[in-house]
């Protein structure tokens, strides 16, 4: 299951559009081929500059994991960065540079939250080159089972066939097949 290659930009577009750390993470895995929970564990130093453009240096995965308590009862649960999928799976990746120029304007964007967050100011953190791209309201990265419901409400409000987060993965994977990549 994909996005058939003739709507790709209105999905590209919608994402833009709705402007959000949500929305910018669902045009990485789009645009970028990541996996979510790929893309939910990318940190800023793994935005890289070459001599070819920008790339993704990736190598966590962002998971949710449970938190059990002695008697092995699940308590909660907690994020942590993870390694990837398969020794493969760690890689360099190139980055579109109509993304590239919106993620270096949602780097700017988040700096600025940070400077202006009371909470996080008394929680003594401050924004880091080794912070996570997609932030949550709460300052927290994204785990890739909270991104379905939120990817089904931008596609309801701009009119688009819903997907889950996997197919927009997917649909990279097909478009460069079939452009013999």
């Amino acid at each position: 299951v994909c996005i058939d290659p003739e709507n790709y930009y209105e999905y590209v577009d919608a994402f833009e559009t709705e402007g959000t750390d949500l929305s910018l993470l669902y045009d990485v895995i789009l645009c970028a081929g990541l996996r979510p929970e790929e893309a939910t564990g990318l940190t800023w130093d793994k935005l890289i500059e070459t001599n070819l453009g920008y790339e993704f240096v990736v190598k966590q995965a962002c998971k949710k994991v449970a938190v059990y308590d002695d008697n092995m009862n699940i308590i909660g649960y907690k994020k942590v960065d993870s390694s990837l999928k398969t020794d493969d799976s760690y890689r360099h990746v190139p980055v579109p540079l109509r993304l590239v120029n919106q993620l270096l304007k949602h780097k700017e964007r988040q700096k600025q939250r940070f400077k202006d967050s009371v909470k996080m100011h008394k929680k003594g953190k401050r924004w880091s080159e080794n912070g996570y791209i997609f932030l949550s309201r709460t300052f927290m990265p994204y785990v890739s089972e909270s991104l379905a419901k939120p990817l089904r409400e931008i596609c309801d409000k701009y009119g688009l066939e819903r997907y889950a987060p996997y197919a927009l993965r997917r649909s990279y994977a097909t478009w460069c097949k079939f452009k013999g990549i």
